[in-house]
């Protein structure tokens, strides 16, 4: 929780405002909110034990990727603000980067946590076109009289036209970025940006429901969206490399700090107590962010002397350490944040299975590269879908199927089939609810991928 009694003299900066929006903020208008953002992180977690190869602590990639179409809003009042389209670019290849572990300063991760650093297989890319089938760089401006929206009361008038912003895009097929001025009057640049987790379906509070779209995304301040963004000097250089929005998309796929937002590291507070921790085993239990001591590796917050407790994760996205230090999210981090696209997030991100989409959707033709020619979409029929207990699948009659096969998301075989002519039942009760993909091969030797989810 920020309050202005935390900063002091030469300190006017706080990486992320996410803790104070949602505690003082969010839960006081909307209560109830917190307490559903806690069912469903309850739920992703019980849902990531239970699909553990999707997330294996493992540097090489997993076999199912998540592919996020993005676009970015730059709100903007000065022209310093209206930042170049270059610069854009280059941040959205560094959460690419850093979400899939291909960042070169992987290398300064201590040894004691290699065992757990993970690849969370989640990319992201400028959606190509807008709401309306045109054609788009994937970037919005909008040139507008407000001169901040750092102000607590509001942070959220960026998401709306008729405050100054600029209204989202739909926010159940793209991931919205809000860039402009956070600035707080008499701290400057205190706040760097915030995202709303998701939370337990239906997706927002009753009291919410005619505003989810202006809410959802997150919100970055102009001067620390990019990697070495000129604009990053003084204070801001602890936030020069572009990892203010990975730590804030961390957020928006679920994740909390790794100290579970204890301790008060500006005034010299510790708090160790195991229930605020962040919820994962492979996080070291941390009693305060490390802003104030930026990459010190000694940091040991609640090692009390024991020489066997593992120090402070500083190299973690999803801690307030100098972002030169941060290289890493951790396999449960990793699953967490997967779990997420399947159960807070559901819909928006393309979803591929070794290079081939199994996922038809509005990017089909434009996002990344892919193998569409693996692909015979519209031969094959699965009903219901979604199912909880058995699914029928049809083909023409003038092709004949040879075997029918279902994958986990993480490429595992789940179930096989022998196809009986055109029309094939199969019983699905067994399988964990998720997301899978149906292969249907023919004599023809066309193979067919159908996404399935199993409630």
């Amino acid at each position: 929780m920020i309050s202005l009694s935390q900063f002091t003299v030469g300190q006017h900066v706080t990486k992320c405002y996410e803790d104070h929006v949602l505690n003082n903020y969010f839960e006081q208008s909307y209560p109830g909110f917190q307490e559903a953002r806690e069912a469903l992180f309850l739920k992703a977690l019980d849902y990531a034990s239970h699909h553990a190869e999707d997330h294996r602590a493992k540097q090489q990639s997993p076999d199912t990727i998540y592919r996020f179409p993005v676009v970015v809003h730059i709100v903007y009042n000065e022209a310093a603000e209206n930042l170049d389209e270059q610069l854009i670019q280059d941040q959205i290849n560094v959460l690419t980067r850093d979400f899939r572990r291909q960042n070169a300063d992987t290398s300064d991760l201590r040894s004691i946590f290699l065992p757990v650093a993970a690849d969370a297989g989640i990319e992201f890319f400028l959606a190509d076109i807008d709401p309306d089938g045109n054609p788009t760089n994937g970037i919005t401006r909008t040139n507008t009289s407000t001169t901040s929206f750092g102000s607590i009361t509001s942070l959220d008038l960026v998401k709306d036209s008729t405050t100054g912003g600029k209204n989202a895009w739909p926010t159940d097929e793209y991931l919205n970025i809000w860039v402009c001025d956070l600035s707080i009057p008499l701290l400057g640049d205190a706040a760097l940006g915030f995202a709303y987790p998701p939370i337990e379906a239906p997706n927002w509070p009753s009291e919410l429901q005619n505003t989810q779209e202006q809410y959802e995304g997150i919100v970055v301040h102009y001067k620390v969206f990019g990697p070495n963004n000129p604009l990053a000097t003084g204070l801001l250089s602890i936030a020069d490399q572009g990892r203010t929005p990975v730590h804030e998309m961390g957020h928006y796929l679920g994740l909390r700090h790794i100290w579970g937002d204890a301790g008060n590291p500006l005034l010299g507070g510790v708090d160790c107590d195991p229930n605020l921790d962040d919820g994962f085993d492979d996080t070291p239990n941390a009693g305060n962010n490390s802003q104030a001591t930026g990459c010190d590796k000694t940091k040991n917050s609640c090692g009390g002397g024991d020489p066997n407790d593992l120090p402070d994760m500083i190299e973690n996205y999803m801690d307030y350490s100098t972002e030169t230090c941060q290289v890493t999210f951790t396999a449960q981090q990793a699953g967490l944040m997967r779990a997420m696209v399947v159960l807070g997030r559901t819909g928006m991100a393309d979803v591929y299975v070794n290079d081939v989409r199994i996922v038809d959707g509005k990017f089909r033709e434009n996002g990344p590269s892919t193998n569409l020619h693996a692909l015979e979409a519209g031969k094959s029929v699965i009903y219901p879908n979604p199912s909880a207990e058995e699914i029928t699948i049809t083909w023409p009659s003038n092709i004949e199927g040879r075997d029918i096969s279902i994958y986990s998301v993480a490429g595992i075989h789940v179930a096989s089939s022998i196809p009986q002519r055109e029309v094939t039942t199969i019983d699905i009760s067994s399988l964990l609810p998720g997301h899978y993909m149906v292969q249907i091969e023919f004599t023809n030797g066309i193979k067919e991928f159908i996404p399935l989810i199993k409630q």
